[in-house]
Order: C-alpha cells, then structure tokens, then sequence
C-alpha cells in the first residue's frame, strides 16, 4: 500500500524488508501498487546415509528467485554432515532454525540473524537434564563473515577496505526435548580496515538466546533476543548497510563497533488439521547515532542522504489452508516501520509500510 524500496527507478522487492522502506523523497510516492509473480522458490536435492562416523548427510539447495525481477540462478546453501561435524555454505550458526516463524513472505521478522556464511562446526553432547538421552548439547563453529563497515570518506583516496583477520567465531549451548528447543548463541568477530596510513581495528561480539516452545495441542510458540556490537552483517535488516563498524566521527576515523538491539515473538495456531495461523512481531534497534551525516553509507546517486537506519519494526498475521500435502494457499497481512537517525536524511525521519501477500505454494517431492 505505501512505498518499499529506496531508489524510485528500482523494481518492488519481493521480500518485505522493513529497512528498505523510505522516509521520504521520490521513491516515498510510489504507492498502491499491485504485482503478480510466478516466483519460483528453490530446487532442493539432498541424500543421506549411516555411517560407523555416524549419519551422514548431503544437502544442495539451488535459489530461482534470487533478483527482485528476474529468475536468476544462485547456490543458496550447500553443506555436509558427517557425525557431528557440519560443513559448507549454510544459515550462520547464530541462528535457531526452529525459532523462525512460518510466514508466507520469505524475509519474516527483521530481528533474525538469517545471514549465509562458509563455516565448520562441531556439535557434541554434553550432559541429560531431566532424561535419560542427552539433551544437552555444546556446538563450536568458524564462519567466513566479511566484514561490512563504513570506511572513512578519504577510503578510495588511501585504498583503505575490510581486512578479514580471523574468522567469526560462534559457539552455543542448545537444550531440546520434544516439546522445546533452547539456544544460547554468542559470537565473536574481529574487525578491521587497512589502507595508505591508516589501520584501525574494533571487536565485535554478539548473543542470541531464542527457543520454540510446544504449548497445547498443534499450538506452539518462536521468541528470541539478540544483541551485540559489530554483528549487524548477521542480521535480516541490517545486513548490506555497512553497519558492523564505522568512523567515531567526522574528526576521528578509526572504527567504533556499531550496537544492535533486537528482539522477536511469533505464535502459531492450528484451528484444525488443514487450517493454521502465525501471528509475529519483532523490533530492532541500531545505535548509530555517533555516525556523522556525511559518513552515512545510504547516500542516493544526485547528492540524496536517505538516512541512517535507526529502527524498525515488523508485524504480520496469516491464515494458511493446505487441504492436501503438496499444496498451500492463503494471505497474509504483513506491516513495517522505519526510522532513520535524526539529520542524516535529506527528507522525513521516518515512514511506514504495509502489504497484503496472497500466495499459492506447491511442494513437489520424490523419494527414493
């Protein structure tokens, strides 16, 4: 209904990203639009054995709707489990897979820290809480996280980029019965840029504790909590804005971790065995008010400051009816809020979106 998307000559991104909605200028007029799209999701092969190492698992998954526009081909995840070694192109281990809500738009609550990465991890079982299997479990990993900073305004000048010293490093307790899945995830990056007379370093760091909760019934219950300095790379909305780390100010060019607060909650109903609901809400704050205006990394080509991401938040609510396996239908209500640091947009402070998405699903699998 109101507008989605920065620059007013660019198509309508499929995905609903609440950081991508203008607070003002040229691309804030285009609204009430309406878009049909045969939007081709994925293509996933995988194949699995036992193993005396333990089981064993290969997956590829191959993304046909990787442009806003065109149907482009791309390696969206690639890995390998071998006993409790994981390997491979896949959702940064920050993540709790079981706490993403189910929504019909793919992007879901921007909180999310659903960034891909090339890593390595280990998984192994710790202790028994409460049973007799072991559900307690400790998982270490390395992940190829670049870097994605605001360099200073000489940086072109002085050949001045990210430096990749270490890889990211995340390690996180996991507790899991049958009715629940707890996580606490932390990580640990080290950032830094280098050029012509300039070599500035920070550390960056970051938590997530998120669970799934079975409650009665179908019903069950998705929250999480994230924060940190440094890990705006791993997060939905902020991921592509330079945000891990930045200049100190107009004066001072070394780099200052930027800080991200965030926090999601999603609860899903079955009304009954073919009919079910996901209702979620989410909010994410980034602390970059130290940022000068003239070191804002959403400047516009004609001069255009669109303003520095501040906050945002995300609601939706859906209704989704699959009568058999291999088919789903239904709509969902989808709304986003922006806010941009005060002075670094050459327009408004804020704005605001919502979309109604209508979606027709098909699942096409075969076993052998």
């Amino acid at each position: 209904f109101n507008a989605l998307g920065l620059e007013s000559d660019e198509p309508v991104p499929r995905e609903f990203i609440t950081s991508l909605i203008p607070v003002g200028g040229p691309a804030a007029s285009r609204k009430n639009r309406t878009a049909f799209s045969p939007n081709q999701s994925d293509l996933v092969v995988w194949a699995g054995t036992d193993t005396r190492f333990g089981p064993a698992k290969a997956l590829v998954d191959v993304n046909l709707a990787k442009s806003v526009s065109d149907v482009e081909f791309e390696v969206y995840r690639v890995w390998g489990h071998l006993g409790p070694l994981h390997f491979g192109l896949d959702y940064t281990q920050f993540l709790n897979h079981l706490a993403i809500p189910e929504t019909l738009d793919f992007e879901g609550p921007q909180a999310l820290p659903e960034a891909r990465f090339a890593q390595v991890a280990l998984r192994l079982p710790v202790a028994s809480l409460g049973s007799d299997q072991k559900n307690l479990f400790f998982q270490f990993g390395l992940e190829d996280a670049d870097a994605e900073l605001t360099l200073p305004l000489d940086a072109a000048a002085n050949d001045i980029s990210s430096v990749n010293q270490v890889p990211a490093i995340v390690a996180k307790f996991i507790y899991e019965t049958d009715r629940m899945n707890v996580q606490l995830a932390g990580v640990y990056r080290r950032l830094r840029a280098k050029g012509d007379g300039y070599d500035s370093s920070v550390d960056g760091w970051g938590l997530n504790l998120s669970g799934y909760f079975e409650l009665w019934g179908d019903d069950n219950l998705m929250a999480g909590i994230v924060g940190g300095e440094g890990i705006g790379a791993f997060i939905n909305d902020t991921a592509g804005l330079d945000l891990d780390a930045a200049p100190t100010s107009a004066t001072d060019s070394s780099l200052e971790a930027v800080g991200v607060l965030g926090f999601w909650a999603a609860f899903q109903h079955a009304w009954s065995p073919t009919l079910q609901s996901t209702l979620s809400a989410s909010y994410l704050e980034s602390y970059t008010n130290f940022i000068d205006r003239s070191l804002g990394p959403t400047q516009a080509e004609g001069g255009e400051f669109l303003g520095i991401y501040r906050r945002t938040v995300y609601g939706s609510a859906n209704l989704l009816w699959s009568p058999i396996h291999w088919f789903e239908t239904g709509v969902e209500y989808l709304f986003g809020y922006k806010q941009v640091g005060s002075g670094t947009s050459s327009y408004g402070n804020d704005g605001y979106d919502h979309r109604l998405q209508m979606t027709l699903r098909f699942n096409f699998d075969y076993f052998r």
